[in-house]
């Protein structure tokens, strides 16, 4: 009798070791998530601290440029040269003007939007990335996509997630398809 009831104490103390382990494999988990989330969170405000510092400057050269052209001829070599440099200003304005859409963090509005728009914001944020990565970018978007009731923000970053759950997946490169379909 006593036998019996050390055997089922042992078999409770098991099995309350077991309980316990995989409790605390659970909490080292969600820990784990937790720092992983903040040190993503700390990424982004940086981020966005970084985008507002170039965003000034950008702003300059491109006033500038602009200046600087209407004074120059139109059959000028630097004309030509300048014209790049406003181009490439403008454009890296854009994608410090996403960066902060993207990085704002805002209360869930839905709208109708483009889903093609949107994966052309992320692409353009995640280009960089995606080419020292080793990995060739793919778009094959339908162009008559109908628009979407969606929140644009919460589905940039569902696609961001994506992109980069894809890139550490092809540690070696690869070959990366985004397609939209109706």
């Amino acid at each position: 009798d006593q036998y019996q009831r050390l055997q089922v104490t042992i078999s409770q103390l098991r099995s309350t070791q077991m309980e316990l382990r995989a409790r605390m494999d659970a909490q080292r988990s969600a820990e784990n998530r937790l720092v992983h989330a903040a040190k993503l969170a700390a990424v982004g405000e940086m981020a966005a601290g970084i985008a507002h510092e170039l965003n000034n400057p950008l702003t300059s050269v491109t006033g500038f440029a602009e200046l600087a052209l209407e004074s120059i001829p139109k059959d000028s070599e630097m004309r030509k040269d300048l014209e790049i440099v406003m181009r490439e200003a403008i454009r890296a304005r854009d994608v410090v003007r996403r960066l902060l859409d993207f990085s704002r963090q805002s209360e869930s509005t839905r709208t109708r939007a483009s889903l093609n728009d949107i994966i052309g914001d992320v692409v353009a944020l995640s280009r960089h990335l995606i080419h020292t990565s080793g990995v060739e970018l793919i778009l094959e978007l339908e162009q008559e996509l109908p628009w979407v009731f969606m929140d644009a923000n919460q589905m940039k970053q569902v696609l961001v997630n994506l992109v980069h759950n894809a890139l550490q997946a092809m540690p070696a490169g690869g070959e990366m398809k985004i397609m939209t379909r109706s």
